[in-house]
C-alpha cells in the first residue's frame, strides 16, 4: 500500500498520468529539472537552497522509479547542478489559469465544520498561529473558495488538498513538498504563508516521528 502511494506521489511530482509513455516521462523529467533548478528565478519563493536540493533528489528518485516500471535502468544520471542545467528546455513556464470557484454548497459545509470547531477555540488557535487542516478548511469555506479553484491556481492535486484539510498525513508526500503546498494554499486564501506552513509542518513532523 505504501509503495503504491509512493508511485502515485512520483507521478504527481513529475506531473504525469499513470501509464505515460517513455517519451512523456523524459519530457516531464526535463521540465521538473528546470522547475526545481537553481536556474529558475522563482524557486526561492517556495524553497530554501537545502529544500530545493532535497526536491531535486526526489525528482531523480521519481524518475528512476517510474522508469523502472517501463524498462530496466541502464545508467540513471546523477543529480548535479550541471546535469540540471544541461536538461533545461529553451523556455518553460507553468501557466496557471485562474477560474471562478465552482458552485458548491459552502453554507452546508461550513455549518457542518462549525460543529467540529468551537468558535472560541478557533479564535484562540488563530491567536496563537495554530493552523491545522480543519482550521484551513474553515477559512477556505468562509471565503467561498473551492478546492478545485485552489488546485487550478496552484497545480496541486485535489486529493492532496483534501488530505491536507483532513490532516491525513499518511496520504501526503515528503515534508518539503507539503511545506510548499501549504504556502501556496495560504497565499490563495490571502494568509501569511510562513506561519501557516510552519504550524502545519510541526503537526506533520510530530505525526511522522510518532509512527
Amino acid at each position: 500500500m505504501e509503495q503504491s502511494q509512493n508511485i502515485e506521489n512520483y507521478y504527481e511530482l513529475l506531473d504525469l498520468s499513470p501509464g505515460a509513455s517513455l517519451q512523456e516521462l523524459e519530457e516531464a523529467y526535463r521540465k521538473a529539472c528546470w522547475v526545481y533548478s537553481d536556474q529558475n528565478p522563482n524557486i526561492a519563493e517556495f524553497f530554501s537552497i537545502d529544500e530545493a536540493r532535497e526536491v531535486r533528489s526526489c525528482v531523480h528518485e521519481a524518475y528512476k522509479a517510474i522508469l523502472a516500471l517501463q524498462k530496466p535502468i541502464e545508467a540513471a544520471p546523477s543529480i548535479t547542478n550541471k546535469n540540471f542545467q544541461d536538461k533545461l528546455p529553451p523556455q518553460f513556464y507553468y501557466n496557471h489559469i485562474p477560474s471562478h470557484a465552482t458552485q458548491e454548497n459552502f453554507e452546508e459545509e461550513l455549518d457542518a465544520l462549525s460543529k467540529e470547531i468551537d468558535p472560541s477555540l478557533e479564535r484562540e488557535l488563530l491567536k496563537h498561529a495554530f493552523y491545522d487542516g480543519l482550521i484551513l478548511k474553515k477559512l477556505r469555506l468562509k471565503q467561498k473558495i473551492s478546492l478545485g479553484y485552489i488546485s487550478q491556481k496552484t497545480n496541486i492535486g485535489v486529493h492532496h488538498l483534501s488530505a491536507i484539510e483532513s490532516n491525513n498525513f499518511t496520504s501526503l508526500p515528503a515534508a518539503v513538498f507539503v511545506k510548499s503546498y501549504i504556502k501556496q494554499y495560504a497565499e490563495v486564501l490571502g494568509l501569511d504563508p510562513r506561519p501557516v506552513s510552519d504550524s502545519y509542518i510541526r503537526l506533520y513532523n510530530e505525526f511522522k516521528q510518532a509512527r
